[in-house]
């Protein structure tokens, strides 16, 4: 009988152990497990908007003549929330407009068409878990749109030196000595 007691203790004390081992590695797992179900989700927005946004935004969200980019740095810097007045986040703003669409234009912008309404929620096909695989898929330009209006800008800012240089140089140094130092810079 006492042997039984002593097993059953040892029992339930390596199930707390081991249940405490489980316990410290839970963030980990969760972390892991976030990453990957936010992968699966940018991959299903793309396959989402390869279907249904592509005709009008372009295939990387470049934009085109019938709506605007998407994968631009105004979208993520904040440029464009402030112009049309949007209070909220950036992700509550393209799920917003993802899911009810753009029935008025923005101040300025003149697109031929309309967005429609993709959600269900305002008619149209898209469930809710689709809409949140666009919004991750197009958020998930961030990095990349906000780097490439950094390279722009660093491209127009080289343009804007070279104009009050070069002539600086030409006159004081000589017209060889202008390339020399715009080819060494460059």
């Amino acid at each position: 009988m006492k042997w039984h007691i002593l097993i059953g203790f040892l029992t339930a004390g390596a199930a707390v152990v081991l249940l405490g081992i489980i316990a410290l590695n839970e963030p980990v797992r969760m972390e892991s497990f976030s990453r990957s179900y936010h992968s699966r989700q940018v991959e299903e927005g793309a396959r989402i908007f390869e279907n249904n946004c592509r005709p009008c935004h372009g295939p990387q969200g470049e934009g085109s003549p019938l709506a605007p980019a998407l994968n631009t740095a105004s979208l993520f810097n904040g440029v464009r929330l402030a112009a049309v007045a949007f209070p909220g986040t950036l992700e509550d703003y393209v799920k917003g407009v993802v899911s009810s669409g753009r029935p008025v234009p923005s101040e300025g912008a003149n697109y031929p068409q309309r967005m429609p309404t993709w959600s269900q929620e305002f008619g149209g096909p898209m469930r809710p878990d689709q809409i949140e695989s666009v919004v991750a898929f197009v958020l998930n330009w961030e990095e990349r749109a906000l780097a490439a209006g950094f390279l722009n800008a660093g491209t127009n800012v080289g343009v804007i030196v070279a104009l009050l240089l070069v002539p600086w140089i030409t006159v004081h140094l000589g017209w060889r000595w202008a390339f020399v130092l715009t080819g060494t810079i460059g």
